[in-house]
């Protein structure tokens, strides 16, 4: 163990036993031989002792107490020079503490000391109770508390350094407040971050954008040269520690060839000093090092000062909050950004054109919208796939974001709808600025070798003009954007009074199109809708061979709203697959009903929407439904138009075979209107087809429309189907048809769409035949 030094020099002719004792006042001489006792025991219990004589002010320190307040070993001190080496501001306590003034029994008092060597050190100085046999003097214990202090400093530190990090949302909100804390705490001069920048055009590079020093230290000079200097990783000091990922200590910073502002830190008088990265581990094992701390000090600090003990815990807490920075990053980018395009994506475009408008309002200036859809888009996903439809939508994203001024942001609203706000535009520039994005649209985009081509359709609002918010200026611009569309396409037209029109008549026709798709729910659910039925009869027999089951609405209020008005509504909204099960049930029930009154083998014709004849599970649910009241399935016809047919055929005719596998009959409805072949006719499984009213309406006035209505009537004959002509009101239209042979017959001349009790008071056994009208049968 090293021998402890002692606490004063021997006079010439003493031996090491004696103490001279001249200049000491009498109540300290006993005082000197004690504190040359112990010493061993005193440094390694890391406390000193001292006396203090109030009526001389002479202190006697143990060599333990003078070293731990590294003063100069001798016989003995004044007061004041004890404390050469404490800090300023902690002097008072102490002082008032040895002199007695606050003597108490187990009294303290704790302080600074900083040495050149060590750097700051905390003590902490005790007074004892007073000694009976030497009653005049004030004794006490001097104990380093530094390690103490620094377990305290380090929790706390954590504390506050966690508190800092975890709250922010910048990075460099945070890492000010940061460097202060560690500078305060821990007794550094200066200290800075250097973060990793990513420069316009050329390699990454480290830059100091935060610094901090001690209000009382001039380190001005020092300060300018970090804030305009640049390192590239490797490059000096800083961007060694950073390239490499370990710590550096630096004993002088004057002559550290590595440390490139030599000049400017010995003019602000910095020695030593410390620097480590901040460095972090993703997920994905990739290391990634946000940046590097830096730390100096006037004095000789040495590397087992407090700091190089937490750079770890600080480093990885900077670089915790860094990854969650950059997470957040990533995931506010997500939010705001289309993945396809890097564009902005629908809901982060519609709020920065809301910021856009309010900026604007306060300071009177105006914003530029444009509403882009591409034309002839999907040909292009149906004929190459959506890898050539991605490849058009990046392209056109990567013109149009080339195309924006200044200031002016791009969007993809979505599927291949874009848009451009530009603030401070005059009407001419977002004319010559979309007259630019067609040019964009039309020049041909390639794939794999193949020349794509589409084209554009613009519609332009301004603010405030064509709208007060964003909601009003996308209305207007799409409104314009839809007359481009009516006009051929490939255009731009600006939101006018004309075009204020038609979105008002728009905006009425989907605001009653709501409106009524909401009222029909409701209609559905409280028992406002009921059947009308319309016979169809058998000109050969005078009898009704079946009736048509038409729904009706009829609000609480009594009024009725037309089928040409909630039937589309209720095709769009996907209602009609509810309606058109109620349909089937009700009409089920109904035809329980004709039997009781003898109306047995009567058919029912229930219109079928196109959603329900594609939708596989179709025939069992209709099973499902005449077995509940016992219904024959061949009393149930179904009709689907001949359009219907056509344009889903892959869909429908599997679902017809299964229908008619279980007894369900099948009617094509206006038929002669579609483009279905002859071939395809004939494998289809129907029972009967109508023919449309529109042959039939001019049937005495035109010929070929006889000769269209022959050939059906003829081609359903020699098929085995039923054909039916719908919409006869005159005799002479009836007369036609029974010349041309079709004998089943249904339109007002015979009998309106009627209620179920109607129907049985007005033909009670079926015929048709009265008193007023004479028999059409024609005589053998």
């Amino acid at each position: 163990m090293t021998q402890p030094m002692t606490v004063m020099f021997p006079l010439v002719g003493t031996s090491p036993n004696e103490v001279p004792s001249s200049g000491i006042s009498m109540p300290l001489r006993p005082m000197l031989k004690l504190s040359t006792d112990h010493t061993e025991w005193e440094a390694a219990a890391s406390f000193g002792r001292w006396w203090h004589d109030p009526a001389s002010g002479q202190v006697v320190l143990s060599a333990a107490a003078a070293r731990l307040l590294d003063v100069h070993a001798r016989h003995h001190y004044r007061l004041e020079d004890c404390f050469v080496q404490a800090v300023a501001d902690d002097v008072a306590g102490p002082i008032r503490l040895l002199s007695g003034k606050c003597r108490v029994a187990s009294g303290d008092h704790e302080f600074r000391v900083i040495d050149a060597v060590a750097g700051m050190r905390w003590l902490r100085a005790t007074v004892l109770p007073a000694d009976p046999a030497h009653p005049s003097l004030v004794s006490g214990i001097l104990l380093d508390i530094t390690q103490l202090k620094h377990a305290a400093v380090r929790e706390r530190l954590g504390f506050e350094l966690t508190e800092y990090l975890v709250g922010t949302h910048a990075l460099g909100d945070a890492v000010v407040s940061v460097i202060q804390l560690i500078c305060k705490n821990l007794g550094w001069e200066w200290g800075a971050y250097w973060a990793l920048e990513q420069a316009p055009q050329g390699q990454p590079h480290l830059a100091c954008r935060h610094f901090w020093h001690q209000p009382s230290f001039d380190v001005g000079t020092f300060s300018g040269s970090s804030s305009t200097l640049t390192m590239m990783p490797g490059q000096g000091l800083v961007g060694g520690v950073w390239q490499t990922g370990q710590a550096a200590w630096v004993d002088d910073v004057s002559t550290d060839p590595r440390f490139l502002r030599r000049t400017s830190a010995r003019d602000c008088g910095l020695w030593s000093g410390y620097i480590f990265p901040v460095t972090y581990v993703s997920d994905d094992g990739e290391q990634h090092r946000p940046g590097v701390l830096e730390f100096y000090s006037s004095l000789s600090r040495q590397p087992d000062a407090q700091l190089p003990k937490l750079s770890s815990t600080i480093g990885a807490l900077m670089a915790q909050t860094a990854q969650r920075l950059e997470q957040e990053a990533v995931i506010r980018r997500l939010a705001q950004v289309d993945g396809l395009t890097g564009l902005a994506n629908r809901s982060h475009f519609y709020a920065q054109l809301d910021q856009a408008c309010v900026t604007s309002s306060k300071l009177g200036a105006s914003v530029g919208l444009m509403f882009i859809d591409l034309d002839r888009f999907k040909p292009i996903n149906d004929a190459f796939g959506h890898e050539a439809g991605n490849v058009v939508l990046c392209e056109f994203a990567q013109r149009l974001q080339a195309l924006a001024p200044e200031g002016a942001i791009a969007g993809r609203l979505g599927g291949d709808e874009f848009a451009l706000m530009a603030p401070n535009q005059s009407a001419e520039a977002l004319a010559a600025l979309a007259e630019q994005v067609l040019d964009a649209a039309r020049t041909p985009f390639s794939y794999e070798g193949v020349a794509l081509t589409v084209s554009a359709s613009i519609g332009i609002s301004r603010f405030p003009d064509n709208g007060s918010t964003s909601p009003e200026l996308l209305r207007s611009a799409d409104a314009a954007m839809y007359r481009v569309k009516q006009n051929g396409r490939n255009g731009y037209d600006v939101f006018s009074t004309r075009n204020r029109n038609a979105l008002v008549r728009q905006q009425a026709s989907l605001a009653q199109r709501l409106t009524i798709e909401t009222e029909l729910h409701q209609a559905l659910q409280g028992h406002e809708l009921f059947l009308v039925y319309q016979p169809i009869f058998d000109l050969t027999t005078e009898r009704m061979h079946a009736v048509e089951a038409l729904v009706r609405w009829q609000r609480a209020d009594g009024t009725l709203v037309s089928p040409d008005t909630f039937i589309p509504i209720a095709e769009q909204s996907h209602l009609i697959v509810e309606i058109g099960q109620w349909v089937v049930a009700q009409a089920c029930r109904d035809v329980a009903t004709l039997r009781r009154a003898g109306f047995d083998g009567l058919k029912v014709h229930v219109n079928m929407a196109a959603s329900e004849f594609t939708n596989g599970a179709l025939p069992e649910v209709l099973s499902k439904l005449v077995d509940a009241t016992d219904m024959d399935p061949g009393c149930l016809s179904l009709e689907l138009t001949e359009g219907m047919l056509m344009k889903w055929p892959e869909q429908v005719i599997p679902v017809m075979h299964a229908l008619r596998r279980r007894g369900f009959e099948i009617s094509l409805d206006d038929f002669g209107m579609g483009h279905s072949s002859l071939s395809l006719l004939k494998t289809l499984p129907i029972s009967s087809m109508k023919i449309d009213r529109s042959f039939v309406r001019d049937l005495s006035l035109q010929s070929r429309d006889q000769a269209i209505a022959q050939t059906i009537v003829d081609l359903g004959r020699h098929m085995c189907l039923d054909v039916i002509a719908e919409g006869i009101e005159t005799d002479a239209q009836l007369a036609i048809l029974t010349q041309l042979g079709c004998n089943l017959i249904q339109g007002f001349l015979l009998g309106r769409p009627m209620a179920l009790a109607d129907l049985l008071v007005q033909f009670p056994s079926g015929r048709f035949a009265s008193a007023d009208r004479p028999s059409l049968v024609s005589p053998d």
